[in-house]
């Protein structure tokens, strides 16, 4: 969108794909990085299902003709991120090749269901929630790996369709080597190269 006319903003171009995102962070001049979700349409074209967090790269290096470089999807429908609608959530340096995203992951079972397919609309049950750390550059996104603050994974056995935990990790920083986590009841220590965990302080959650 063009706005260097205040009062008459002129859409310049417009990519047409599945899903969306509800937040847009440039990684350099040229490319944006857009956190959101996946959509799948229903048969009759009507309506679409939000499905997992999808992160894309977005080449606007054309205004006019802009294109999606790649795209990953965690998850499936009823998987969250802070960073969605909190852009305080969202950790990136292009220098690191770095993103860091907090997430909580729902799966479906596919063999849960006869044709082993689920309907579109289906929930997925949480299995994770932590910090997910991915390599991101022009060629595209890769999961490092992750953090969470959660010692016991039978939390998510018992939450059905809502999950929160003094240990639901919010926020990231790196400092150096070093990436930092927090949650209201956890400051985690990693390392920023192989996630290995460095320390630990409980914070009484």
């Amino acid at each position: 969108i063009d706005l260097s006319d205040p009062e008459n903003p002129e859409v310049l171009g417009a990519l047409k794909i599945p899903g969306f995102s509800t937040y847009l962070h440039p990684y350099d001049e040229n490319i944006l990085i857009g956190i959101g979700k996946e959509t799948i349409e229903d048969k009759w074209g009507e309506i679409a299902w939000q499905q997992g967090v999808k992160i894309s790269l977005f080449d606007v290096s054309n205004v006019s003709d802009p294109k999606e470089l790649a795209k990953l999807e965690i998850g499936d429908r009823g998987t969250e991120s802070n960073a969605l609608y909190d852009h305080h959530a969202f950790l990136f340096s292009k220098a690191r090749d770095l993103l860091v995203l907090p997430i909580l992951e729902a799966q479906i079972d596919e063999t849960d269901f006869a044709d082993g397919k689920a309907p579109d609309d289906w929930y997925g049950e949480y299995v994770y929630q932590g910090a997910y750390v991915f390599d991101i550059s022009e060629e595209g996104i890769e999961l490092r790996g992750k953090v969470t603050h959660i010692q016991d994974p039978t939390e998510f056995l018992k939450s059905g369709y809502w999950f929160e935990s003094d240990y639901q990790l919010e926020r990231s920083l790196y400092i150096e080597d070093n990436l930092y986590t927090l949650s209201d009841g956890m400051l985690k220590v990693n390392s920023l190269d192989s996630l290995e965990e460095l320390a630990a302080i409980d914070l009484g959650g």
